[in-house]
């Protein structure tokens, strides 16, 4: 498959710097201004605002939401426009044909993992989007927050910005990619360690597929449909 055979890439430093200070401007500001904003404005209006799940979902929002705006004013800068647009002249494949592709291979994978807990544990439902709609007044704001605007944000900070800029700083989308999917899985500190481990594979897998495709509406549209496959059993 040659969408798994990252080319060398000229180097950027330039660019490179630009695209870290950015990406690390965004995500500070973002979730800074979602930890002292989001449960104390949102989370009184719910009338929840003792339950630290629930109320991590509206931080969920707030910095996911904000980050998006912020991404999309740097990207008002030529420099960030180009580590977040790509090159599409330098495509192993239309993006459209690596959705078309992909997504299937998604659906499937879910599908055997709620077979294979519910042989295990009884229950095919995933233990913390279960407890998420339980907590909830409505299923509305946890989809929202898992199922839609979280994993956009993520792809363009973790796809977008860091991989880009991390593509341009080293040369090779290789390191660029493995390197992306560390520190995304390590964004997900607390998580037990073999869900750590599958974000790394799953990080890594929808790096490989931005830098074929050259495009972010690729790794964008199938972390939506892997996070919203997540509430399915639940409902």
């Amino acid at each position: 498959m040659t969408g798994f055979r990252p080319q060398s890439e000229a180097r950027d430093p330039a660019a490179a710097w630009e695209g870290v200070a950015s990406a690390l401007l965004i995500y500070g500001a973002a979730y800074l201004l979602a930890a002292l904003v989001a449960p104390r404005v949102l989370g009184e209006a719910s009338g929840r605002p003792d339950d630290g799940l629930y109320r991590s979902v509206f931080v969920l929002i707030a910095a996911s939401a904000g980050g998006s705006l912020l991404a999309a004013a740097a990207a008002r800068r030529a420099t960030v426009r180009a580590i977040l647009s790509g090159d599409a002249a330098h495509a192993k494949r239309p993006w459209r044909w690596s959705l078309a592709l992909h997504l299937p291979l998604i659906v499937a994978y879910q599908l055997c993992v709620w077979g294979v807990r519910r042989a295990v544990t009884g229950a095919a439902e995933d233990p913390v989007a279960a407890r998420l709609l339980d907590t909830a007044p409505t299923i509305v704001l946890p989809v929202a927050a898992i199922g839609v605007v979280g994993p956009i944000y993520e792809e363009l900070f973790w796809r977008g910005l860091v991989q880009g800029a991390l593509l341009r700083m080293l040369g090779s989308a290789w390191p660029a990619v493995l390197l992306t999917s560390g520190l995304f899985a390590a964004s997900h500190f607390g998580y037990p360690p073999i869900q750590l481990t599958y974000m790394l594979c799953f990080g890594a897998y929808l790096g490989f597929l931005r830098h074929a495709s050259q495009s972010l509406h690729v790794p964008i549209c199938l972390h939506v449909a892997w996070n919203l496959l997540l509430f399915v059993p639940a409902l």
